[in-house]
């Protein structure tokens, strides 16, 4: 009996080990994410639950789904339906970090992430999207910082976002009563569609802050774009197309609002690096500017009402500037490599001012055909219907004169330096030079 009792007692321990662990190992299957020890089934639980200061831990894989038969609402924009469904609501009105714990959220189909209160870190793992754009959308109030974080879609803000050491693969799109500081990270913006802010890196109407991002773009998307009452301040960063086909290549920036940028890199094939619309204003405090192979007429920044440059390397094959109505140049280099033609500036009642920095252009010839007006005479500033004051700086041209003025625009200089390649190719082109090759050149002569 005892020998009896000896071969039951161990049989009848091992079943009950063996019965802890296997549930044990069940409840640990069930357990989507932890609050300190306490365990819960499902993120949304967690989130409903979490206090002030608290972490929430991601403890495995999740993923949600939404068709077009579930979605709670849609928008159509263009021949295309974009479906909404919020499958996650981070909505508590406090302060706590969401830890993916190296884990990856999946929203499939229409599913996204909706922030709607609260400040909130989301952290150390990978969000993605199967279809809809959109995996993160943070409404007017909310603040979040993203860290260490991948994403497979697009962030969508009417709140405060800060952006460190995220990589998007898709578009950051910040409405008006948003505000955005990008600190580290970079994007990736290759999405085709209709819908101007999926083909943005950036897309803006509201403020920004870059202070250091890699932005690579692809399918004739921007890297930036600015709005109409957008805000934009550029301290850092590079930005260039990842594409090796030119013809997926389109402009790099484009700005309709204020856009002010202190460094960075910038760097285009063919397409226009900074295109400004009629009313925009365009300060350029620093960067590297380039414009690798010449492509259409278009310059390589093309600026708006105002732009003002006290700093920065600006190159392009061809031409470099184009403005219409006040262009201030206090510092910065400017340079067209291989045109006659670095700036080009005109509109009715339009002012230049140059105070320092360098203009210069390599390319060119000076053929002079000894003609009323130099038909075909090309210089590294050429004025149409406006007035150039200079005071400072340095106009170099190599094969061109440096400044060319014709009767309908009025130059004046005070102070900075003139200079071309040789002493047969004049500084000024305009009718005192006229005159000086025996051109009869009266006060109501016109030639542009």
């Amino acid at each position: 009996m005892k020998a009896v009792k000896k071969l039951i007692l161990p049989f009848l321990f091992a079943m009950l080990i063996s019965g802890m662990f296997s549930a044990t190992t069940f409840a640990a299957s069930k357990t989507v994410a932890t609050i300190g020890s306490k365990s819960y089934t499902s993120l949304q639980d967690a989130v409903d639950a979490v206090k002030k200061g608290q972490t929430i831990k991601l403890q495995k894989n999740v993923s949600y789904s939404v068709s077009a038969a579930t979605a709670s609402g849609w928008m159509t924009v263009g021949s295309k339906t974009y479906y909404l469904g919020s499958v996650l609501d981070l909505d508590r009105d406090t302060t706590y970090t969401l830890d993916l714990n190296k884990h990856t959220i999946k929203c499939k189909g229409y599913a996204y992430i909706h922030l709607t209160d609260g400040k909130v870190t989301i952290k150390n793992g990978t969000i993605t999207s199967t279809k809809q754009t959109d995996v993160l959308d943070v409404e007017k109030g909310v603040k979040l910082t993203t860290s260490n974080l991948k994403l497979k879609g697009s962030i969508i803000n009417d709140g405060s976002i800060v952006v460190k050491s995220t990589t998007i693969n898709g578009h950051l799109g910040n409405y008006s009563t948003g505000t955005v500081t990008v600190k580290s990270g970079k994007i990736i913006s290759n999405t085709e569609g209709e819908w101007v802010q999926s083909v943005s890196g950036i897309y803006n109407t509201g403020k920004v802050t870059i202070e250091k991002v890699t932005i690579l773009t692809d399918n004739n998307n921007y890297a930036l774009y600015n709005l109409e009452g957008g805000t934009m301040s550029v301290k850092g960063g590079v930005y260039k197309t990842a594409s090796s086909d030119s013809s997926k290549e389109g402009e790099l920036i484009k700005n309709y609002g204020k856009l002010t940028i202190s460094g960075g890199t910038f760097t285009t094939k063919i397409q226009q690096i900074i295109y400004c619309s009629t009313y925009a204003v365009l300060t350029i405090k620093g960067g590297t500017f380039t414009q690798k192979s010449l492509g259409d007429d278009e310059a390589a920044i093309s600026a708006g009402q105002k732009l003002t440059i006290s700093g920065g390397t600006i190159k392009a094959p061809g031409l470099v500037i184009s403005g219409w109505k006040t262009m201030t140049i206090k510092g910065g280099t400017i340079i067209s490599t291989k045109s006659a033609t670095a700036i080009s500036f005109g509109a009715n009642n339009g002012v230049l001012k140059v105070s320092g920095g360098t203009i210069e252009s390599s390319g060119g010839s000076f053929n002079f055909d000894g003609t009323f007006g130099g038909t075909g005479i090309d210089a590294v500033v050429e004025l149409q219907r406006s007035t150039m004051i200079m005071t400072g700086g340095t106009i170099y041209g190599k094969n061109v004169p440096a400044v060319r003025v014709p009767t309908n625009c009025s130059f004046t200089q005070s102070g900075g330096t003139l200079k071309t390649g040789s002493s047969d190719i004049p500084t000024v082109f305009d009718t005192d030079y006229l005159r000086s090759q025996g051109i009869s050149v009266s006060e109501t002569s016109s030639w542009s």
